[in-house]
């Protein structure tokens, strides 16, 4: 079995089909037809981290490849926060969209973005001694006599600067619309005369940079014809904002640059091969061994099982079930096949492993005496009224770490009578020897 979910090569002439294993196509073809009824809009589409944002993007982009309704331009903010000014970042990815047969459009729109980019640096530039001496002189560092002395010096030139600024102020507000009409004439050249301007991983990126973007979209890249689909995590693009600004109200703040948020859909389409039904993560589980085994039937088939019924009332992110099968690969691979009761524990250190790393390696450390730390992952009544079997899983638990051979005696006559007394020899504590496989 594979350790790890091999990449999913995207092909730009299967659209959705090749891997709508969540069935977003519907969506994606509601989100494409909203951005072609707008003139200018910018969306936001939320969703956690691992939750399968940057596969539905980038199926969108092969789904519009096969019928092009608008030009979309793909950015990933993350790969790019390298770069200081994300004026020019994005400025460059409309550049390359220009098709090189319209050269003459192409200098135009080069010449427009330069006047801009001019006025932008003007706009955000500091008249200062620092500036003034070329970064020779520190006014953090020089003590206030010589700052003083320096400053009458240079009060001619600061007044100078001052005066640029003022008259460049109207020439540099032209330049700025200028650049907004050369974007809006170069969606007007492009597939149903709309751009979608995908801009991605935005709440993984520099806070500054991801916070500079919605800036520069605001007041330079809002423009008729082009749609901005920013991609994030809501609740983490809030906190970069709080990082910055302090405790202000993120959620009015983000409102002022997005026009529509949209949530991406968790719930899979009853009649999918993967999802039978099934919640997201459980879909997302089937499909991860399924392309990790190959299509073959997995070792320790019953694993699968259990760790559906774990997953069933407990949540995790898609990343999370990525990272909780390649645990149970490596195990796998290592033992070959495991009885039942191992293969319950399998499960439950392969979740506990994903989800409370911290809690595990502290009872794993003291070999589960501390009887309150195993409470604290067992499950909650309300949990077992929902999934019987786990029940069985506390039991399985408890009875692994019980010190006194009566005491484990008495949890197998009430809870585990089904299955085979051979497989119910204490041994060792399993969690700490599926930890040392990894090790």
């Amino acid at each position: 079995m594979l350790i790890s979910l091999p990449k999913l090569e995207i092909d730009n002439s299967q659209g959705f089909k090749q891997s709508d294993i969540f069935g977003h196509s519907s969506f994606g073809n509601s989100l494409i037809n909203l951005v072609l009824a707008s003139e200018e809009l910018v969306i936001a589409l939320d969703a956690e981290w691992g939750e399968g944002k940057t596969t539905f993007t980038k199926l969108l982009i092969a789904e519009n490849n096969l019928t092009p309704k608008l030009k979309i331009i793909y950015f990933d903010a993350f790969e790019n926060d390298y770069q200081k000014d994300p004026f020019i970042a994005l400025t460059s990815e409309f550049y390359q969209a220009i098709p090189d047969s319209d050269s003459q459009f192409a200098k135009k729109f080069l010449t427009q973005a330069t006047k801009a980019s001019m006025g932008l640096m003007r706009g955000a530039a500091k008249i200062g001694i620092n500036q003034l001496t070329l970064g020779l002189i520190n006014t953090d560092e020089v003590i206030s006599d010589v700052e003083k002395e320096f400053s009458k010096l240079a009060s001619e030139q600061v007044d100078e600067a001052i005066k640029n600024k003022i008259v460049k102020a109207k020439e540099d507000k032209m330049s700025f619309r200028a650049f907004t009409k050369a974007l809006e004439t170069l969606a007007s050249k492009s597939e149903g005369e709309r751009i979608l301007f995908i801009i991605d991983e935005l709440d993984r990126c520099r806070p500054d940079f991801a916070l500079e973007i919605l800036e520069k979209i605001k007041h330079i890249f809002f423009c008729k014809g082009v749609t901005f689909l920013l991609v994030t995590n809501r609740a983490q693009l809030e906190q970069c904002i709080k990082s910055r600004y302090g405790q202000i109200d993120a959620q009015k703040y983000l409102d002022k640059f997005v026009n529509i948020w949209l949530n991406l859909p968790k719930k899979p389409h009853s009649n999918d091969y993967y999802s039978h039904g099934e919640g997201s993560s459980l879909t997302y589980l089937r499909y991860c061994l399924d392309k990790q085994s190959n299509d073959e039937d997995v070792t320790n088939g019953q694993f699968v099982q259990h760790i559906k019924t774990i997953l069933s009332v407990r949540k995790v992110t898609h990343r999370e079930v990525e990272r909780l099968v390649s645990r149970f690969a490596l195990v796998s691979n290592s033992l070959g096949g495991l009885n039942e009761y191992a293969q319950i524990m399998l499960a439950l250190y392969c979740y506990h492993k994903i989800a409370n790393p911290e809690l595990l390696k502290s009872i794993m450390s003291d070999d589960g005496k501390n009887i309150e730390l195993l409470k604290e992952i067992m499950f909650s009544d309300n949990e077992v009224l929902r999934e019987p079997e786990l029940s069985t899983y506390n039991a399985v638990l408890q009875h692994n770490y019980e010190q006194d051979s009566q005491t484990r005696k008495e949890i197998e006559g009430e809870h585990l009578k089904h299955m085979n007394r051979s497989t119910l020899l204490r041994n060792t504590e399993c969690f700490s020897y599926f930890e040392n496989l990894m090790n």
